[in-house]
């Protein structure tokens, strides 16, 4: 096991220990915790536009709540959105906006959600819980490299300057150091905008470690990747074999501009016994697949819900006979439960988190 992955654990130990028997006792009390988790949120925003207007001060519990504040769509808070992204604060919370999350916008136009510290640490906090829970059950998790798949955290500004993008990828570069160590891929492939040349510089540095873990939103994404390692092996082997030498290469990457190419290919390393390692997998299967090249791989996380069975069930065909952990109901507005088992969408209330 390696140092970062050592680090990983004792910071998890650590992160956890008071947290956990705190999730624990609020699932023995769920409506009362999630009451109390009202009132804080509604305490620290009442003096906020949105609170004045619909007298925070004066509602303490659910029904309180209900009885003052409307059932509204998004669109019903434009005029809100409008201002806050031309950077007036206080209008829907009465904190400082670090990003807005961009939703994928799977129920029509994109949405975009206004981040805040507290927001991020109530999410972060769920999260811990889930990681936990998953390297228990499975210890060879963080002991290889992890290979997380998340859209850039910054993708514009709005006409306050206030940044937007993917709450995932704003996630992904604020995770601990021993965590970011552990990252086969550079934060600089995340945001390379061609989906070929983005999914050829996954592979590529991705192909130079021992993957333990792999986490991606959606299932498809894996099995896509998977079906490109196929589709690129002799391109990736050949540039693989170049890197060994000192001289990294993605001469073979599609549509990856010089711009990009050049600061990718200085990061690019890979020893010669994992390029011999690679290239007998090569002679004797006559392609690379996930399965061989990651024979170590010891689950995947990624989306359960929806249509995502179809997806896993053509998993193994690539990936072998990898356990797969749901990561949750999870969306730009929040974290809102905790699988504790794997294969199933299922999971426990984040009682403590959101409302």
């Amino acid at each position: 096991m390696s140092l970062s992955s050592s680090m990983l654990r004792l910071l998890m130990r650590v992160s956890t220990r008071k947290l956990y028997p705190q999730w624990r006792e609020s699932l023995s009390s769920p409506q009362a915790s999630q009451s109390a988790r009202l009132a804080e949120i509604l305490s620290r925003h009442r003096e906020s536009v949105y609170g004045r207007q619909y007298f925070f001060h004066n509602c303490s519990d659910p029904k309180s709540f209900r009885q003052a504040v409307p059932i509204v769509r998004y669109d019903d808070l434009g005029e809100y959105f409008e201002r806050m992204q031309n950077g007036e604060e206080g209008v829907l919370v009465n904190e400082s906006i670090e990003m807005f999350a961009v939703t994928s916008g799977t129920m029509g136009k994109p949405k975009y959600i206004p981040v805040t510290r507290s927001m991020n640490l109530e999410q972060h906090r769920s999260h811990r819980i889930w990681m936990k829970s998953l390297v228990q059950a499975h210890p060879r998790a963080t002991e290889g490299a992890l290979l997380t798949m998340v859209s850039p955290a910054v993708q514009g500004y709005t006409p306050g300057k206030i940044p937007f993008g993917s709450a995932s990828g704003k996630g992904y570069l604020n995770q601990a150091i021993p965590v970011r160590r552990l990252h086969a891929v550079p934060y600089e492939v995340i945001r390379i905008a061609d989906y070929e040349a983005k999914y050829y510089c996954l592979l590529a540095f991705a192909l130079a470690r021992d993957l333990s873990c792999i986490t991606s939103v959606n299932p498809s994404t894996i099995y896509l990747l998977g079906e490109r390692m196929q589709h690129w092996s002799e391109s990736l082997l050949e540039d693989l074999s170049v890197s060994a030498r000192g001289k990294g290469s993605l001469r073979n990457c599609p549509n990856l501009t010089p711009e990009e190419r050049r600061p990718l290919e200085k990061l690019l390393s890979i020893s010669r016994k994992r390029v011999r390692a690679l290239q007998e997998i090569m002679r004797g299967e006559g392609r690379l697949l996930p399965r061989t090249v990651w024979p170590g791989l010891a689950i995947i996380c990624t989306w359960h819900g929806g249509n995502a069975p179809f997806y896993l069930a053509k998993l193994p065909e690539l990936w072998g006979e990898v356990p797969a952990r749901c990561l949750g109901l999870r969306a730009s507005e929040g974290m809102f439960s905790i699988p504790l088992a794997d294969s199933t969408p299922e999971g426990v209330l984040a009682t403590w988190g959101h409302f």
